[in-house]
């Protein structure tokens, strides 16, 4: 699970070739995309990108949910 600075709460399962993620109004499957660095799910105009211990989401051009870090006690 990862909870951002905003407060929302993200919790992904990741598969070799995506990524199952549980939003709070919706649950999302997203495929793997090419990346230089850390891991890039996507589907449409929306991106979650992971690395490591953080990541954040985009839609389009804008970061929607930055600073989100891993939560490994959930």
């Amino acid at each position: 699970m990862f909870r951002c600075a905003d407060g929302y709460v993200v919790r992904a399962q990741f598969t070799g070739d995506g990524a199952r993620l549980r939003l709070p109004d919706t649950t999302l499957t997203m495929p793997h995309l090419r990346s230089a660095d850390g891991a890039r799910y996507g589907v449409g105009d929306l991106v979650f990108w992971e690395r490591g211990n953080s990541a954040f989401m985009q839609r389009g051009d804008s970061i929607i949910h930055r600073d989100c870090r891993l939560d490994a006690n959930h």
